[in-house]
């Protein structure tokens, strides 16, 4: 598990390794959660949060509808 250092304007480096593994690339999206005082995650934004939506207006249709079981 690599260490790194803040940067003195707060910036972390992710240690190349990683964002291959999770394929972070310059200029991505990323969601920062604070889970505890000491603890932190990120999470890598959909690069087309429209294209994620298709066909998830068909669903809430068909739970209005009584079609499908709403959770």
């Amino acid at each position: 598990m690599p260490i790194v250092k803040t940067l003195a304007k707060g910036q972390v480096v992710i240690p190349a390794e990683i964002r291959k593994k999770i394929g972070l690339k310059p200029g991505r999206k990323v969601l920062i959660t604070v889970e505890s005082e000491r603890r932190i995650a990120l999470e890598l934004l959909s690069e087309d949060p429209i294209r994620d939506l298709r066909g998830v207006l068909h669903v809430i249709e068909a739970v209005v509808a009584g079609e499908l079981p709403s959770k």
